[in-house]
């Protein structure tokens, strides 16, 4: 997950350093949105061994300490299962909503026989409207994987501590 996100960034600052020229055509814009990764990428965790020892009620034969961790444990991936899906859905909606402007990435490669549609999609004041709208999308999405990437930071903590936890606890 990790490489996916950093291979993002660069692609991401390659964009952004296009922005050091003046005068940039925004149709020069909008191709280097398209040179962007644009999978929505969650982050979920699975915590059906915590969900089965508190079904089952066998969480309490497990001391108070490492069953407080664990129930700590859960309910953050939980949180980080719901924020990743959130800032997902808000990101692919704001794309969805660039897409509808002009007809996504495939239909730019196929118009250059069509000039009236071509023209109707690089007007100026809609490919300033898509560029914003695509500029939001994937601000959402880099607030997403970097969120992500913290929570998987903290999960991995959270499992180390508890590894902890129990092998003292078994000594």
């Amino acid at each position: 997950m990790q490489k996916v996100y950093d291979s993002n960034r660069v692609r991401l600052e390659k964009y952004k350093d296009l922005f050091k020229q003046t005068n940039l055509p925004l149709s020069q814009i909008r191709e280097g949105l398209g040179d962007l990764d644009w999978s929505f990428r969650g982050i979920s965790f699975e915590s059906n061994t915590i969900a089965t020892l508190q079904s089952t009620g066998d969480i309490k034969i497990i001391p108070s300490h490492i069953r407080d961790k664990l129930i700590r444990h859960k309910k953050f991936q939980i949180e980080t299962n719901l924020a990743s899906k959130t800032n997902n859905a808000n990101g692919l909606e704001l794309t969805n909503y660039a897409s509808r402007l002009f007809g996504g990435s495939s239909l730019l490669n196929r118009i250059t026989n069509q000039p009236k549609l071509a023209e109707y999609v690089s007007e100026e004041n809609r490919l300033i409207e898509i560029i914003l709208a695509l500029e939001a999308a994937y601000k959402r999405k880099e607030l997403a994987e970097n969120n992500s990437l913290r929570s998987f930071e903290t999960v991995l903590f959270n499992i180390d501590e508890l590894t902890e936890l129990i092998n003292k606890e078994l000594k």
